[in-house]
This record gives structure tokens, C-alpha cells and sequence, in this order.
């Protein structure tokens, strides 16, 4: 469905630049977003096209935007909403936040107004950094939708800028835990590929041989669970990838449980588990992984932060469950 945004402009709009003009007038629509729109011929003036952004308007020019109304949606700024956040701890510069299962970190396809940015907003306003864009205040790193854990949120743009600098330089130490299939061998290593968008399956990632983008995760096994069946590992990223950790697992073929994506087809043997064992890693319901600790140097004050979110209760449940003998 298409509208159309029109604006008559008065003598106090003489001399103003057209996308500031409209940015300010539509509000819901950034800056960059009215100029990405003026540039493939949206936008009339007095019934011409007009594709020059900094062009100084007149008074009583007729303007008119067509927009389609589902992309524009797309680009709106996040409406806040009373979402509840753990926040674990809070400064004048940033937050750190442990994000429960099944909360999407930002706006996107399909997910417009039940994200975490959507609870931010409400609870913070404006005081988030803007660096990461209109509908992504405050977000420096994210989580996949059903991994809990510890993020860091920005509330300026100079804290951001620091903390963007030292995620790049590794300065951020992110230890996750996950119940995986299986015993990785060895015990203790490390898991490097390249990373790409899996072409078969939009919302899938997958190792790849000669492109995609570098990734490194360090991992230890902790425990083995089950008869060995099962085990609690310990990883360490080096690089930030989409779903890393969920396919690097894979590419060893030791899946995290309950992984809706990588990993449900294979065959795991579970007869050494119990019936209560077996029907508890079958049942659940999402990836067994949590981001667990998250150390680093403040980027302000530099002081040592350094957190630590135990499992939450969904994970902690499956995990005592396999650790019986």
C-alpha cells in the first residue's frame, strides 16, 4: 500500500534544506532515510521530481514523498514499550543487560515492536547512544532472540565509539556456556572457519571453504554429562559472527541441544541417557546457551568490569537433570 506525505511549506521554512524540512515534518523517518528516498525519485516538488537533498525550499512550494507504507515500516523509529529488562548494572555511560530467551535484540523482519530496543526506548528515552542507527540505540553487540545473557549497552555515542574500538582489538572478554551433543575432541581447542549466509536457507549460516568473514571460538570442555552423551563447554569468542558459537559447534558435530537450525537433523544417540534425561533434551525448547561472563575495562572511567549471569532456570533445570547418575 502507498501514501503520499505532503507539506506546504511557509515563510518560516525559507532557506531550510529539503531533507531536513522533511525529517523534522515525518518523524518517524531518520534523516538518512528521507535522503536515501529524495535520491530514487520520491519526492515532487510543485508536480517535478527533485532528487537534491541539500536543496533550500521556498515558501508556498507544494512537496509531496510517496512511500511505500510495509518498507517504510521497516525504517521507522522503534516505538518504546514496557518491556522488562534485568539490568545488572547501570552508569552514566552504559548498561549492562542479561537478556532473557526469547527477547530479539532489535527491530527486523517480522519483529517490530516487542524487541529489546523497544524496552530500552521506554526506559531510557533518549539517553542511548544513536551511533548504531535510529533502530538501534544503545546496541553495541546483540544476542540471538532465544540466547540469554550479558550484553553492554551504550547510553552515548563517545562510550559507543570506545566500546565498537575494543570489541574490533578483542578487548572484550565474552565466555558463553552451552550443553552440546557429544564429547568435542579434543578437550580443549580452538574452531576457526569462514562464515557465510547459508543460500538455501535465509535465516541459516554455514562454514564455508574461501569466503564469508573469519571466525575464531576458543572452547573447553568442562563436563561430560550423561555417560558421556552429553557435555557442558565453555567458549570464548574471538570474533563476533552471526550464530558462531551455534555453527561452530556444528562443524565439530557436537550441536548445541535444542538448536532449532543447526543440528536437529542428526542422529543423536541418546540410549545411555534415562527416560527423564532423554525426554529433557528432546523437550527443550530453544539453544542450551548463555552468555555467562563478560569482562572488560571501562571505556570511561576505566575501571575492571567484570559480570557473571549464572544459567537461568530453563538451562539450569536440563543441566541438573543430565548430571544425575
Amino acid at each position: 500500500m502507498t501514501t503520499k506525505i505532503e507539506i506546504t511549506t511557509e515563510e518560516a521554512h525559507t532557506e531550510q534544506r529539503l531533507d531536513k524540512l522533511l525529517s523534522a515534518h515525518c518523524g518517524t523517518l531518520s534523516r538518512s532515510r528521507v535522503q536515501k528516498l529524495i535520491a530514487n525519485n520520491h519526492l515532487t516538488i510543485d508536480g517535478r521530481i527533485v532528487t537534491d537533498c541539500s536543496y533550500q525550499v521556498k515558501p508556498y512550494e507544494q512537496l509531496s514523498l510517496a512511500l511505500d507504507v510495509q518498507i517504510e515500516r521497516e525504517y521507522a523509529a522503534p516505538a518504546g514499550k514496557n518491556i522488562p529488562l534485568n539490568i545488572f548494572y547501570e552508569d552514566e555511560h552504559l548498561l549492562v543487560i542479561n537478556k532473557d530467551a526469547g527477547l530479539t535484540v532489535h527491530p527486523g523482519a517480522g519483529t517490530h515492536d516487542d524487541t529489546m530496543v523497544n524496552g530500552l526506548i521506554f526506559h531510557f528515552g533518549d539517553k542511548l547512544s544513536q551511533m548504531g542507527g535510529i533502530d538501534r540505540p544503545g546496541i553495541v553487540h546483540r544476542l540471538d532472540r532465544d540466547t540469554t545473557g550479558l550484553m553492554i549497552i551504550a547510553k552515548n555515542d563517545i562510550c559507543h565509539a570506545k566500546l565498537s574500538s575494543m570489541m574490533q582489538e578483542r578487548l572484550i572478554n565474552r565466555e558463553y556456556v552451552a550443553l552440546v551433543y557429544g564429547v568435542p575432541y579434543p578437550l580443549v581447542g580452538k574452531i576457526e572457519t569462514h562464515i557465510a549466509r547459508n543460500p538455501a536457507l535465509r535465516t541459516a549460516m554455514r562454514v564455508v571453504r574461501d569466503s564469508g568473514k573469519w571466525a575464531l571460538t576458543n572452547y573447553k570442555v568442562e563436563e561430560l554429562l550423561a555417560e558421556r552423551t552429553i557435555s557442558k563447554v565453555i567458549c570464548k569468542l574471538e570474533t563476533g559472527r552471526t550464530h558462531q558459537i551455534r555453527v561452530h559447534m556444528l562443524h565439530k558435530k557436537n550441536p548445541v541441544i535444542g538448536d532449532p537450525i543447526y543440528g536437529r537433523s542428526m542422529n543423536h544417540n541418546l540410549n545411555a541417557l534415562s527416560d527423564l534425561q532423554r525426554a529433557a533434551v528432546r523437550e527443550f525448547s530453544r539453544q542450551a546457551l548463555h552468555a555467562q561472563n563478560l569482562s572488560f575495562i571501562h571505556p570511561i572511567t576505566e575501571e575492571e568490569m567484570d559480570f557473571h549471569a549464572p544459567m537461568p532456570e530453563d538451562m539450569m533445570n536440563l543441566y541438573n537433570i543430565l548430571a544425575q547418575k
